[in-house]
Formats: C-alpha cells, structure tokens, sequence
C-alpha cells in the first residue's frame, strides 16, 4: 500500500512494543521505547487509519497493458523487496 501521508515516524514490534522520535524532525535526539501501554495501542491505532487511508499500488502496466510511468524500474523492486522480506527472528 502505499500512501502520501508520511508525516509518522515509528516502529511497533509485536503489538507490544513501539519505538517513536523523542524530534520527528531530528531523530539523532533519541526516541522513546514503550512496553505494552496504552501508548503502544494508540501508536497501532494510528498506524491502520493511516494504513486504512492508503491504496493499494497500482500494477506496473496500469492493468490495461500501457506503462504508467509513475514509478521506475528500481523503485518498484524496492517496493516490492520491502514488501517481501522476512521477519528477524
């Protein structure tokens, strides 16, 4: 999915953990790690509206069969890299 509103900087880790930027605008001043409170559930909370908001990406060929030109080559295989990956476990 993908999604213009990119304002949220976080990471949340098994619905029980969540990493957020103490400076979204300056992540170098460090970041605040909450454990299970209703903290973390806010942050999921705001992750699937924005997640909710976001579209689907288009095919590459628009799914007419013409080339839609939006995103490069290298750019959808990011994409698609980010999007197949495997958890760290």
């Amino acid at each position: 999915r993908v999604t213009t509103d990119t304002t949220e900087r976080l990471l949340v880790y098994d619905r029980r953990a969540a990493l957020v930027p103490l400076d979204p605008r300056d992540t170098s001043r460090g970041a605040l790690l909450a454990h299970r409170s209703g903290l973390v559930s806010n942050i999921i909370a705001l992750f699937e509206k924005i997640w909710d908001q976001a579209e689907e990406l288009p095919p590459a060929d628009g799914g007419n069969g013409t080339s839609r030109g939006d995103l490069s080559a290298m750019e959808r295989r990011v994409l698609v890299a980010m999007c197949t990956v495997g958890k760290d476990e």
